[in-house]
């Protein structure tokens, strides 16, 4: 029960950061609306973003509740911040390339 809470918690926050980063940057930070394969990416960034969020925080929301649906929304808000990263790359994004592995990880050995 506690490794599920926990895990929740986890996929909220990390749902929380994808929404944070691209609707209210920091001063100073990298700019995820711009693209290397196609320059400015405002809207599609954050569109892309804010339906990883969701889907981030739905998936961490079914995990707490125990509901049988998590893994599969979870894999595909992993699927969707992946296309987001490969769109805007930098190397700060290397963290979330590796926390969305451990999340895609999570969720699939929960299909078993």
């Amino acid at each position: 029960m506690w490794e599920r809470i926990v895990v929740g918690v986890a996929l909220l926050a990390h749902g929380f950061v994808h929404f944070r980063a691209w609707w209210m940057p920091m001063p100073g930070s990298s700019n995820l609306r711009r693209s290397w394969l196609i320059g400015e990416a405002t809207g599609v960034s954050v569109g892309l973003a804010t339906v990883a969020a969701i889907a981030f925080a739905a998936a961490g929301g079914g995990l707490i509740a125990d509901q049988g649906w998590w893994p599969q929304v979870a894999l595909a808000a992993t699927g969707l911040s992946m296309v987001l990263i490969v769109l805007v790359f930098n190397r700060w994004l290397l963290l979330a390339t590796a926390l969305n592995a451990l999340v895609a990880w999570y969720a699939l050995r929960a299909l078993d």
